[in-house]
């Protein structure tokens, strides 16, 4: 069993979205952010930094307890301890690999210096800079066009097949997006294409259903 700790935030909805396409079985709980029970000493033994997500598995590697945090190295374990979603072709892989530290390290640092610096700013009447926020809504943009160029010539991330990079990005096209105001994608119709196919996914009903 493992046990998920999660918040209703796009890292949180990567993680969702994997346990479901895997099958696995967890238990989610839900993780006070505002309350700062982030910060409380029982969650900082499972993520010293106090982020979600993060889960621990009572069966890991060789049937010990294993407690992860940061949604790129979760889903990748949950890809190989389910043997799902993780391509096997070494060019696809490699793709698969490419996108989702793309997304993880590029394109989701715009979105949560866009978030930090403008949307948390302004929540807790603190000055926002105008110039940092116009710099990470540059880089944000500049992020979605490349996945909206490459989803132009390819069904998915990776290639023909849903892999893990589409359950790394999706939340990004669904959720960080509109830190960009109204119609976020009207400008990326590749990735509104491939955002609705996702949608469309049980995994994907399930897990949105629930937040």
């Amino acid at each position: 069993m493992i046990d998920f700790y999660t918040s209703d935030t796009a890292n949180g909805q990567k993680v969702a979205l994997m346990l479901e396409e895997t099958g696995l079985a967890y238990r989610r709980h839900d993780v006070d952010l505002v309350g700062g029970a982030h910060l409380e000493a029982a969650f900082l033994a499972v993520h010293p930094l106090g982020k979600i997500p993060a889960i621990v598995d009572a069966d890991g590697p060789g049937g010990t307890p294993l407690a992860l945090g940061q949604s790129l190295a979760i889903v990748l374990y949950l890809a190989e301890k389910s043997g799902r979603l993780l391509p096997e072709d070494p060019r696809e892989r490699a793709l698969a690999l490419h996108y989702m530290a793309l997304v993880a390290s590029d394109i989701g640092a715009a979105f949560s210096g866009l978030s930090n610096c403008g949307l948390l700013l302004e929540m807790t009447g603190r000055p926002v800079v105008r110039e940092t926020v116009a710099y990470f809504t540059d880089q944000a943009h500049r992020g979605l066009a490349v996945l909206e160029h490459r989803l132009s010539e390819s069904a998915y991330l990776a290639g023909d097949a849903f892999t893990v990079a589409d359950i790394l990005a999706y939340p990004i096209a669904v959720s960080s997006v509109r830190l960009l105001g109204p119609e976020p994608l009207a400008a990326y119709p590749a990735i509104a294409r491939w955002a609705g196919v996702i949608a469309l996914r049980p995994a994907t009903r399930r897990v949105f259903t629930k937040l």
